[in-house]
């Protein structure tokens, strides 16, 4: 092969070269983004992970403070079960009649509060007080009577109102595991839309690290080529090389029999006594410098 066509190769190669080079820098940065998004979205599931774990808590621990709330408010419920029942129990002997009084003992008790106040605070003649002693002992005969009567209305009454406040503290302990539930049933929204966002993410992680893997497999398999492309690149160039320094010494052989020749024509030009050309004298110069003259 000659030189010429060699360097058209050469010049082919490295045209080659170059466009692969592009091509393999193209792929790779095409395969770095892919990486890197991937490397996002994993991160994004990392923290997905983290809130669901934090959520999970914070449930966790609500959950357990509506346990201890309800084993607080759930006896509550009981003894209310349980008075209501003795009311209705006690309701079976207390008929309409007894529920309205010919006296009111609220009233009968003010009443003998008033008078007792009265003696204490003021001066009063010996009969005054002695009468007012009796209306006293009256009323307070009558108010006995009274609530022996109406014992069982009075009772109701007493456990109603213990109803009352008990179902006050009740109620307030179930407010609280109501707004706890609410707070729970929100947490746990929460777990289950970010553990779909994280089935989605998952889906979309794996198909950028399938593109990932195939957009590196492609940058591999053009690297070799490229890697190939500069051996072949490299292997031509030195051929070139070669060819060119067997030039070179056939070149300056050919040069130097050329010499020699001409060297040989101006000795017996010299020797036959012929005239010399001025590039005649500077052939015999050279001679006369190598003393090769001497030799003849």
């Amino acid at each position: 092969m000659v030189a010429s066509e060699l360097i058209d190769q050469i010049k082919d190669v490295r045209k080659e070269v170059v466009e692969l080079k592009k091509a393999v820098a193209a792929l790779n940065k095409e395969k770095e983004d892919l990486f890197n998004r991937k490397a996002e979205i994993s991160n994004k599931i990392k923290e997905s992970f983290f809130k669901i774990r934090q959520l999970k808590k914070e449930r966790d621990a609500l959950n357990d403070e509506i346990k201890e709330l309800k084993k607080k408010r759930d006896p509550l419920n009981q003894k209310i079960k349980e008075l209501t029942l003795k009311v209705k129990e006690l309701r079976k002997n207390v008929n309409s009649a007894d529920l309205k009084f010919k006296y009111n003992p609220k009233a009968i008790e003010k009443k003998i509060n008033k008078l007792e106040f009265k003696l204490e605070t003021e001066v009063l003649s010996m009969d005054k007080e002695t009468q007012i002693r009796k209306i006293i002992r009256d009323l307070n005969a009558k108010l006995a009577e009274i609530k022996e009567q109406a014992k069982d209305y009075f009772l109701i009454q007493d456990l109603k109102k213990q109803i009352k406040e008990i179902k006050r503290e009740a109620d307030n302990y179930h407010y609280k595991i109501q707004e706890n539930a609410k707070k729970t049933k929100e947490l746990h929204e929460q777990i289950i839309a970010l553990a779909k966002e994280i089935e989605t993410l998952k889906e979309k992680e794996k198909e950028l690290s399938d593109k990932a893997f195939e957009k590196k497999k492609e940058f591999l398999e053009m690297n070799e080529v490229l890697k190939q492309k500069l051996k072949e690149a490299g292997a031509l160039s030195s051929k070139l090389n070669k060819i060119k320094e067997t030039n070179s010494k056939n070149i300056e052989k050919e040069k130097n029999q050329q010499l020699e020749k001409r060297k040989q024509e101006v000795l017996e030009k010299i020797s036959k006594g012929e005239k010399l050309t001025t590039e005649d004298l500077l052939i015999y110069q050279q001679i006369l410098g190598s003393g090769e003259a001497d030799k003849e």
